[in-house]
């Protein structure tokens, strides 16, 4: 049997209400585009954190797209290409497999700059340009670039062009704001009055809005679709709905780890939801996931997280940053959130001081601003990464605000929580032999005298659930 959380183009990302909405009208604006030939005057900008599905939910509008006729042009871009470049040899190679003018356009040097790759391009389809300083060349080649490609592409039977951009967050600053005019200029009216059946989406962290705001061009332009954690009812919605059309069914138990675990981000679901299946590998009468395969998979997931994602983390960070978020993995609560002043007081530095190392990890996409004074890591399981890595205990929530109250430093600390490793969290239950029994409590590291003592049993669940689905975009 197949598994239903392969990741695939004809699989629906899990996405909030809001997105959904969102995503709904992005559709429609594809099929206006389709029936009436004009460009689509809004461009959806897809905004989330790593692991909220922005990038998925703007692939699988592509996906729609191609599958109602258009031809879709993608790209990503990095910190290091110009984004003129790159938009410009997407659409060469696209295009260079269903026009005649496009292959002459391929043949051409391409060891010139940019612009001027893109004037000859140009004058090689018949569109003239004019002596104008270097941005405007580019600025107005771009986008006569793209109104001639639509159009090609209706002409050899197409719906139109779509340009699908990810990572819009990134890009060479050098040329950026040529990307933003040049795409406003293209779905914007035509010079020669014809149509141009034109749709561009695009995708990227929340550093994003700032980024194209800073460049200008789109404000009026662009529609921003907030990809926010998703709730639980519609996470388990994702999990259940897929294997239901095969007939299988999930224990209550699996479900809730499943869920619990991801903490709201649509690809660690995904992810979960994907093991869990190919450990049960249901088949027979009663197909069914059972806890023990919940369980195997979620290890085996954040066991590769480990290995990849969370270890080229931690050592692209700098020290301070190394700092800021072992601290923060010692005081995030059960929801999975840390109080920046907490933070602050832990590391004996004012929290002004700390914002400049805050911004750069939020900018990076290591951890979310979870609202005023709080932050919470944009990974779930990258905080056990932390204390794993470093050895480190966790900070009860209300020894930190008995001793930030009674104005107590760095000095003088609450004692630790023993964490246990995320390796035999789960090993009672994978292993019913071993003989079941209460751990005795392990002594809080850097206990003092007169402070509460508190220690925790080794947790059968992922300690709590992400609740915020709010769709304000975190900046």
């Amino acid at each position: 049997m197949r598994n239903p959380y392969e990741q695939d183009d004809t699989i629906r990302p899990a996405v909030s209400t809001s997105a959904s909405a969102a995503l709904r009208r992005a559709r429609d604006g594809l099929a206006q585009v389709a029936a009436t030939g004009l460009a689509m005057p809004q461009i959806p900008v897809l905004v989330g954190r790593q692991g909220h599905g922005a990038s998925a939910a703007m692939q699988a509008l592509a996906h729609d797209a191609v599958r109602d006729g258009f031809v879709c042009v993608d790209l990503t871009l990095d910190d290091t290409s110009r984004a003129s470049h790159l938009l410009e040899r997407a659409v060469r190679e696209r295009f260079r497999r269903i026009t005649w003018w496009a292959r002459r356009w391929h043949a051409r040097d391409t060891t010139h700059e940019s612009e001027a790759r893109i004037g000859l391009s140009l004058n090689a389809i018949g569109v003239a340009t004019k002596a104008r300083p270097d941005a405007e060349v580019s600025r107005g080649a771009l986008a006569d670039l793209l109104r001639k490609a639509a159009r090609t592409a209706v002409r050899k039977g197409h719906a139109g062009l779509v340009v699908a951009i990810d990572d819009v967050h990134a890009g060479s600053s050098e040329d950026f704001a040529v990307l933003t005019h040049a795409l406003r200029d293209a779905v914007g009216a035509s010079p020669d009055g014809k149509p141009v059946p034109l749709a561009v989406v695009a995708a990227g962290l929340p550093a994003a809005v700032d980024r194209i705001t800073a460049a200008g061009g789109l404000d009026e332009t662009v529609t921003y679709v907030a990809m926010v954690r998703l709730d639980d009812e519609a996470a388990r919605r994702a999990v259940l709905e897929p294997a239901e059309r095969l007939g299988v069914t999930w224990d209550p138990r699996a479900l809730e780890e499943i869920v619990a675990g991801a903490q709201g981000s649509p690809q660690l679901l995904r992810t979960y939801a994907h093991e869990a299946w190919a450990q049960a590998a249901p088949i027979g009468a009663s197909p069914h996931v059972g806890l023990p395969h919940a369980l195997a998979g979620i290890d085996l997931v954040q066991e590769r997280l480990h290995a990849s994602t969370f270890g080229a983390t931690w050592r692209r960070a700098t020290d301070e940053q190394r700092a800021y978020l072992r601290v923060m993995a010692q005081t995030t609560n059960p929801i999975g959130e840390a109080r920046t002043d907490h933070v602050a007081m832990l590391l004996g530095r004012p929290a002004q001081e700390l914002a400049p190392v805050r911004e750069s990890l939020v900018e990076q996409g290591v951890i979310d601003g979870a609202g005023s004074g709080r932050v919470s890591f944009a990974v779930p399981g990258f905080e056990a990464y932390v204390l794993e890595t470093a050895d480190l205990g966790r900070f009860a929530q209300a020894d930190l605000d008995a001793h930030l109250a009674a104005g107590a430093g760095a000095a003088d600390l609450p004692p630790l929580q023993p964490i246990t490793p995320h390796r035999a969290r789960h090993a009672a239950v994978r292993e019913p032999a071993v003989p079941a029994g209460v751990r005795p409590p392990q002594p809080p590291l850097g206990a003092r005298p007169g402070l509460p003592i508190t220690t925790a049993a080794a947790p059968t669940r992922h300690a709590g659930r992400h609740r915020r689905t709010s769709g304000d975009i975190q900046r």
